[in-house]
């Protein structure tokens, strides 16, 4: 049976950029556990599927780094403006709701971006 998966990011990936930029809490642990348990479970994970999808570039290589035979497809987040054009005028009485890990630096970038 073929299976698809859509991965958000690599848990190794992001673990191993947060340790780089000294954004985890613990020097001795973090490093053994990224090396030892989190690669292996990206590997092992990824393997199940028939075909991985990714939103970035960044994240194809990254997995593929891990498994350079994997299949893996790139489809950016994005809006259909056919579908969905911009609004021409402004319906108000709506918010912006920011949803996503605030311990992720590109989130933080993101909400700051917003809130200007």
């Amino acid at each position: 049976m073929n299976t698809v998966v859509n991965v958000h990011s690599s848990i190794y990936g992001w673990t191993r950029e947060h340790l780089q930029m000294g954004a985890l809490q613990n020097k001795l642990h973090d490093p053994l556990y990224l090396s030892f348990l989190l690669q292996r479970y990206d590997r092992r994970y990824a393997r199940k599927f028939s075909r991985i999808v990714v939103t970035t570039e960044d994240e194809r290589h990254e997995f593929l780094k891990l498994s350079p035979d994997l299949d893996i497809q790139v489809i950016p987040n994005g809006v259909d403006f056919d579908l969905l054009p911009p609004r021409t005028v402004d319906a108000g009485g709506y918010k912006l709701i920011y949803v996503g890990a605030m311990d992720a630096f590109h989130n933080i970038d993101a909400a700051i971006f917003f809130a200007r």
